[in-house]
């Protein structure tokens, strides 16, 4: 494949990742705890809230894993 072929894949990849996730929360939020995600309704708000908690996390403002007792 050819420099031109593997950029252009690799984009096609880096673009449907994010669609990759959302499928996968949407099964969650459904199946296991029942309820519709507020992704479908907000999606700005979603994206928007995923980059805060995201920065939280970088920052040690947030716990990746909750502390055990």
């Amino acid at each position: 494949m050819d420099r031109i072929g593997a950029h252009q894949s690799q984009q096609l990849v880096a673009r449907a990742h994010p669609i990759k996730w959302l499928r996968l929360r949407s099964i969650g939020h459904f199946f296991f705890e029942r309820n519709k995600p507020a992704t479908f309704q907000y999606p700005a708000y979603s994206l928007a809230s995923d980059f805060i908690l995201f920065w939280h996390l970088l920052t040690g403002r947030e716990r990746f894993l909750p502390r055990l007792r």
